[in-house]
């Protein structure tokens, strides 16, 4: 029998900061670009990411987006690309222009590439969990083949909200 379920999802900032400081340990975006740490919040609908960077540019890099899921190709990407030196040395906000070009192309490739991985191994954990669950009455359901589409994204204060939609056959376990 065919099967439509959708699971209202919250991800918090902590808990995504949790993976993103076991993820992003000097992560080398080209020979010129390296981030070392990220952090993850929201401001006025848009992710903030605040990173500390090496090579070309060494400091605090704050960078805005606007996240969107795209189902045909399965993966996060992230518009409206903003990047910004935090830095109180001449030098280095000269050089701002440079950063964000720089930045902004790497970050649309790899950067993104390498989210898409983890929010992949993400995805597929979540599925597995929703895709078997108990029953009150004992047996479970199980989803077959899950087809998934994540919907409605937005930012809170705290936390990403999004609709999660699995369709596939659904069977009853005893």
């Amino acid at each position: 029998m065919g099967s439509h379920i959708e699971l209202k999802a919250t991800v918090h900032f902590d808990e995504l900061n949790k993976i993103l400081s076991e993820f992003v340990q000097d992560l080398e975006l080209n020979e010129q670009l390296t981030i070392h740490k990220v952090k993850v919040n929201s401001n006025e609908g848009r992710l903030v990411i605040l990173a500390d960077v090496s090579g070309i540019y060494s400091g605090d890099v704050k960078i805005t987006c606007i996240p969107s899921w795209q189902k045909e190709e399965q993966r996060l990407q992230l518009d409206e690309l903003d990047v910004k030196l935090l830095s109180k040395n001449i030098l280095a906000m000269g050089a701002n222009w440079m950063a964000n070009n720089l930045m902004s192309k790497t970050i649309d490739k790899k950067f993104e590439a390498a989210m898409n991985v983890q929010i992949k191994e993400l995805i597929a954990s979540g599925i597995q969990k929703a895709a078997h669950f108990p029953t009150p009455i004992g047996g479970a359901f199980q989803l077959e083949s899950p087809d998934f589409d994540i919907q409605d994204v937005r930012l809170g204060e705290k936390a990403m909200h999004f609709l999660l939609i699995l369709d596939g056959e659904t069977n009853f376990i005893l």
